[in-house]
C-alpha cells in the first residue's frame, strides 16, 4: 500500500520576527513541514542564537527568516553580522518592504532571499524548498 503522507523537511528554522502574530504563524507552518524552529524575537538575539551554536559546535541553523524592523538590532545589521560568522545558512527577508531598491539593499547585507508580508502557506512553502533540501 503506498503512502499518501507528505515528505517532511528536516532542519532547523531561526525565525527572527517581533511580532508574534507573523511567529506563530511562521512556526506553525514550518512545523507542518516538518521543521524544528527557534525563535529570536529581536535582531540581536538573533545574532546571538547563531553565535551560540558556533561557540558550542552545533551544526549551524539550516534556514534563517529575518524580519527587517524588530527592536534592539534591526534584521539587515543582524543578516550583515550572522553572515559574517559564515555559516553558510540562508538567510531569507521577512517583509513588506520589497520594492526594487530595498530588495537591492537586503541582497547587499547578504540575504538570498525576500518572503513579502503577508504572505501565504504556499509562498513560505516555495521559499523553504528552494533552499532545503527534501529526502
Amino acid at each position: 500500500m503506498e503512502s499518501k503522507e507528505k515528505k517532511l523537511i528536516d532542519g532547523t528554522v531561526l525565525v527572527c520576527e517581533d511580532n508574534p502574530m507573523y511567529t506563530q504563524v511562521l512556526c506553525a507552518y514550518l512545523a507542518q513541514m516538518g521543521l524544528k524552529t527557534e525563535i529570536a524575537d529581536d535582531g540581536q538575539k538573533g545574532v546571538d542564537n547563531v553565535a551560540e551554536k558556533l561557540e558550542k559546535g552545533e551544526k549551524p541553523f539550516d534556514l534563517i527568516f529575518m524580519d527587517m524592523y524588530m527592536p534592539v538590532m534591526d534584521g539587515m545589521e543582524a543578516a550583515a553580522r550572522i553572515k559574517e560568522m559564515d555559516t553558510g545558512t540562508p538567510i531569507i527577508a521577512v517583509t513588506a518592504n520589497v520594492l526594487a531598491d530595498d530588495l537591492e539593499k537586503y541582497r547587499e547585507v547578504g540575504l538570498v532571499d525576500c518572503l513579502a508580508k503577508p504572505f501565504s502557506a504556499r509562498e513560505l512553502r516555495q521559499m523553504v524548498l528552494k533552499y532545503l533540501p527534501t529526502p
